[in-house]
């Protein structure tokens, strides 16, 4: 009876503690009421944290531990490095360094050049999932740090819940991150909010515009030769900021655009500013980076949808949609040839060689016949007109 009754007194105590042990969010608040020389307000107060050589800069709490540096590594295939630096909390109640309850994290990778928003997609989901453990992801959007363009992803590991945010300045591309135990996130989010909110970046390069000489692509895109029949579009693309590249260097020309991401291309190579209108296309999540160029669209009557009413973005846009597109954007006229809707796109674009080849109307765009498309539009549209 004795050894009962002293494990609920510990029982008891140790949830006195835990209630009595103000959160993390309440110190921030009542900071800002507090004296300002008082204990309140000091374990408030920020610190930055700013990486060696990295071109960032970002703030954190005072009574947290420095920066730990831990081992860095390289991508999934292993072309391109990276350093790595986490942020934990002194607060002992919250454990030990290998029992924490959540952490702030920082990653740097050396890319050496700027990335484009759809490259720090690509990237960041191809290297979010090695990294981890039974991945599971939860949510993914486009969103801004420091005025950038950056990629949100929120998943689950065997280690809790985690949310990675990454963006490109210069040479570098950035992953900060927050991990917590599924019971502390709504507690401690707070804490990686503060974190992008105040992230100031400087220049580290890598911004130089490249433009290589037309015709010359073996020094830029190690998939494509010099011969390929293709090359003087694909460096049009390249010089213009049209379409790039990858991370690794190739152009993949097989690889397949979907309807989104060509009309993006298009709007973009006619220099046509996007509204902030909504789209009122049931099936698109009005927080997409996409919605914007839809609405646009949609208003311009560049696209109608499906006769469901939907839009379907990140579909493979075929051959008959992209120049009807095109054509619409472009605002290019054709004669009714009598067949279906879009003979007579694929009748002037044959005539006109607007296409490098006949193509099946029904078949996917792929990135070569994108850049050969739009480079013949804009380069050749009096003429094709």
């Amino acid at each position: 009876m004795k050894r009962f009754f002293l494990v609920l007194v510990g029982v008891l105590l140790c949830i006195h503690t835990a209630e009595a042990r103000p959160s993390f969010r309440s110190i921030r608040e009542s900071a800002t009421t507090a004296d300002e020389d008082g204990p309140t307000a000091a374990d408030w107060r920020h610190k930055y944290a700013e990486p060696d050589g990295w071109g960032l800069r970002f703030t954190y709490p005072k009574s947290w531990n420095d920066p730990l540096k831990e081992r860095g590594g390289v991508s999934e295939d292993a072309s391109i490095d990276y350093a790595y630096i986490r942020l934990l909390p002194h607060d002992a109640g919250l454990g030990k360094r290998d029992n924490y309850i959540f952490e702030l994290y920082a990653l740097v990778w050396d890319i050496g050049h700027e990335l484009s928003s759809e490259e720090v997609q690509r990237f960041a989901n191809d290297e979010t999932r090695p990294r981890f453990r039974e991945y599971e992801r939860l949510e993914e959007r486009f969103t801004h740090v420091a005025d950038v363009p950056a990629w949100t992803i929120r998943f689950t590991t065997m280690t809790g819940y985690r949310e990675e945010t990454w963006f490109s300045n210069g040479r570098y591309l950035y992953t900060l991150g927050f991990r917590s135990l599924d019971d502390f996130i709504e507690e401690n989010h707070f804490f990686y909010e503060d974190m992008l909110s105040s992230v100031t970046l400087q220049d580290v390069g890598g911004n130089e515009e490249q433009i290589i000489p037309d015709g010359s692509v073996s020094a830029l895109f190690s998939d494509v030769s010099p011969e390929h029949p293709y090359a003087d579009a694909i460096v049009w693309a390249k010089n213009t900021g049209t379409v790039g590249g990858y991370p690794d260097g190739n152009f993949l020309p097989e690889q397949t655009v979907n309807r989104v991401e060509f009309l993006k291309i298009i709007l973009e190579a006619l220099g046509v500013e996007v509204s902030s209108a909504k789209s009122n296309f049931p099936d698109l999540d009005q927080g997409a980076w996409y919605i914007p160029y839809i609405a646009t669209a949609k208003a311009l009557g560049i696209v109608e949808g499906y006769p469901d009413g939907t839009f379907q973005p990140s579909k493979e846009v075929n051959v008959a949609e992209a120049l009807k597109m095109a054509y619409e954007a472009n605002a290019i006229e054709t004669r009714d040839t009598g067949g279906q809707w879009f003979d007579r796109y694929v009748s002037h674009a044959i005539d006109n060689h607007v296409l490098f080849t006949y193509l099946d109307p029904s078949a996917p765009m792929k990135r070569k016949d994108v850049v050969w498309l739009v480079w013949r539009l804009y380069e050749y549209g009096e003429e094709i007109r």
